[in-house]
């Protein structure tokens, strides 16, 4: 069915911080080069992700929100990483403000990888291990002792 089992080394991030954003917002952000993702838990009381909004209902709110913390940022792209630790599942939205784009991803590699560090940065989980539920399916992030960060999850060829 032209898919396979894959596995990636994933770069690391140059930086984790915390930005508050000006309308109050506090956010991790997972920086790389040319991709900064925000971490929005939808289980916390104090963010846009966790003060009841609806993902289903409330699309164009979270669409408005990662570009405007976007182009506070000054970031060449931002993904906006919506996720349930209760669950697993991540819902990821990207805008590349060069070409005006904004898309509700299947599976986000880089959004995945920026999630597994900040786990492991956030909760000392070193080694880390999790299974991320996505739109599209599943990944797999680990995080060693030495911080190297591993992608793993099926590719289907269409």
């Amino acid at each position: 069915d032209n898919s396979y089992k894959c596995s990636v080394h994933m770069p690391v991030p140059s930086r984790i911080d915390t930005v508050t954003f000006s309308d109050g917002s506090i956010f991790p952000v997972v920086h790389f080069p040319g991709v900064d993702h925000i971490i929005c838990l939808t289980d916390s009381e104090d963010t846009l992700c966790g003060d009841g909004k609806d993902l289903e209902t409330d699309r164009q709110e979270y669409e408005a929100k990662v570009k405007e913390y976007c182009r506070e940022m000054g970031s060449l792209c931002t993904g906006m990483m919506i996720f349930d630790k209760n669950t697993g599942v991540l819902n990821p939205l990207v805008y590349v403000p060069g070409a005006d784009t904004i898309f509700w991803e299947h599976s986000c590699a880089s959004g995945t990888t920026a999630l597994g560090a900040w786990l492991a940065s956030s909760e000392a989980s070193v080694p880390l291990e999790a299974i991320i539920h996505e739109p599209g399916g599943d990944l797999a992030i680990s995080v060693n002792l030495s911080g190297q960060l591993v992608l793993k999850g099926s590719v289907r060829f269409i």
